[in-house]
């Protein structure tokens, strides 16, 4: 009988190595779902606009591509109306992607890159 003041002998069992979840790998995943089903639905005189809340009145980027940034960001690159690059660097607790038909610039819709995320 082991008495309360024993402590019998304790091995933890081998853990793997724990990785605690990149969340802005996960968002980027969803973001590319909803942007391929969007993509899908254009014609081929429109690309995937995206209105910017609380900048410049009217300002409409044209997205060229989507990538995370460390474990908590993503960033949006593209251009606006007039050509001029434009990126926003968007903490994941604030994110919110707003997709609309916007026409196209240039003489061809552009669909958007992707930088791919490899499975870490």
């Amino acid at each position: 009988m082991v008495s309360m003041t024993t402590v019998p002998n304790f091995i933890p069992p081998s853990l793997t190595a724990i990785r605690s979840p990149n969340m802005a790998e996960y968002a980027v995943k969803a973001i590319y779902q909803e942007i391929a089903d969007f993509e899908a639905s254009l014609d081929a005189d429109h690309e995937i606009g995206m209105p910017i809340v609380g900048g410049p009145s009217g300002l409409c980027v044209h997205v060229r591509e989507v990538y995370r940034f460390g474990t908590d960001k993503l960033v949006f690159v593209g251009i606006d109306a007039n050509q001029n690059p434009v990126r926003l660097v968007q903490h994941l607790s604030q994110l919110n992607f707003l997709m609309l038909s916007a026409p196209k610039i240039g003489e061809k819709a552009t669909r958007i890159g992707f930088h791919k995320v490899d499975d870490e």
